[in-house]
């Protein structure tokens, strides 16, 4: 799987494949990220009806970031979801103000990976998997986010860490 992944493009998010290296009840979608600091990457997932959705940034050679100090991943109970029911994130150098921000940890390039757990029986809609995504400019943010993107000040993002902190502290006791 590496080699595919690692030469896929910049920046160009796959749909979810339910066929792939892990068991049978799970999709996943590899990419890769560039960014300049002044740029954003949008993505909008839709959960499918999984039991689980993740998102989970990496190295360029696929090694975590420290997770437990930035919002390197999600999940669909971290996150926020849209009023339709996907789930639009932000990759971007620096804080965005997006309660769904994805922190490169420094990182102007990276690796990403999107799972579908338990997913539903009657299939995995690979199609409606990764509706969307784009790169922008910060400072034309706002007009690629959905109306009801939910922001975050600095002390609700610093509460975020916390509540990160706290909820590995308490999965590695």
């Amino acid at each position: 799987l590496m080699p595919t992944w690692f030469s896929t493009p910049f920046n160009e998010i796959a749909k979810g494949r339910a066929k792939n290296f892990s068991y049978s009840q799970q999709a996943t979608s590899e990419a890769r990220f560039r960014l300049a600091p002044d740029e954003a990457l949008v993505v909008t997932v839709d959960p499918s009806s999984a039991a689980y959705l993740g998102i989970q940034l990496a190295d360029p050679w696929g090694a975590s970031m420290d997770y437990s100090a930035h919002t390197s991943s999600l999940n669909q109970r971290q996150a926020h979801l849209s009023a339709d029911g996907t789930l639009t994130y932000v990759v971007a150098l620096s804080d965005p103000g997006v309660h769904n921000w994805l922190d490169p940890a420094g990182l102007e390039q990276g690796t990403m990976l999107h799972r579908w757990q338990g997913l539903p029986a009657d299939g995995f809609d690979s199609e409606r998997s990764v509706r969307a995504w784009s790169v922008v400019k910060l400072g034309e943010l706002d007009a690629a986010l959905p109306t009801d993107c939910l922001r975050v000040t600095p002390d609700e993002r610093a509460a975020q860490l916390a509540r990160r902190r706290a909820d590995l502290n308490r999965r590695f006791a």
